[in-house]
């Protein structure tokens, strides 16, 4: 099979290794996640790890936990089936940002921040996987497995 380009336009459906529902027609918690520009995904992957001097000396620095966070809100595109603590729905917002100085449409903070934290970085890794990969069909989601 030839190589294949990205849509910018379709999403991929996600579904979380930790959602209990996973195996179930109805009920889990399907994440709609789709295509980041290139020039913001190198400036992400560039911003997971910096030098700094520490005591005088060079030392790599991982922050991977913020590169997958801002992956999400640049990413993420929708779900259906997520509900809060109560049940009800949690309503999915978006709104213009920056992110590496250049505007997008991100998931605003106050969706992002009912998310859980571990959530949000899975979302981001498999967002950074599914925008790396030459082949998108290779991403195979939690339902699939």
């Amino acid at each position: 099979m030839a190589i294949t380009g990205l849509s910018k336009i379709e999403t991929s459906e996600y579904i979380s290794e930790k959602d209990p529902c996973k195996t179930e027609q109805e009920g889990a918690t399907v994440f709609l996640i789709g295509a980041i520009d290139k020039e913001t995904l190198g400036a992400l992957r560039d911003s997971a790890q910096a030098m700094e001097m520490v005591e005088g000396k060079q030392q790599l620095i991982m922050n991977t936990s913020a590169m997958f966070v801002k992956a999400c809100r640049a990413g993420l595109r929708g779900w259906r089936n997520f509900k809060d603590e109560t049940g009800k729905d949690i309503i999915f917002k978006s709104e213009d940002g920056y992110l590496f100085e250049k505007q997008l449409k991100l998931v605003s903070k106050e969706t992002i921040d009912k998310m859980p934290f571990d959530l949000v970085i899975e979302l981001g890794r498999a967002i950074v996987d599914k925008n790396s990969r030459l082949d998108a069909t290779l991403l195979k989601n939690s339902q699939a497995q």
